[in-house]
């Protein structure tokens, strides 16, 4: 699970992250959880900004993640 964790984007990986995060403290109030978004998009503007990353299509990616797990791969 970690190889494939690695596998992911940096993107892909600061969700995932703030997914897992989430899971854990299901009591965090709102406000955390917006809190915790709002960075997540700051970060990925700035790497967007600083020509770091490039994106991609948000349905490209779901329909590569669902494939990924019908595989047994996540």
């Amino acid at each position: 699970m970690v190889d494939e964790f690695l596998e992911l984007s940096p993107e892909e990986r600061d969700l995932a992250v703030v997914e897992i995060e989430a899971a854990f403290e299901q009591e965090d109030p709102p406000e955390e959880v917006e809190r915790a978004w709002a960075e997540v998009i700051e970060h990925r503007a700035r790497e967007v900004l600083a020509g770091r990353s490039t994106g991609r299509d948000a349905f490209e990616a779901l329909d590569e993640i669902e494939a990924r797990l019908r595989a047994g791969r996540g």
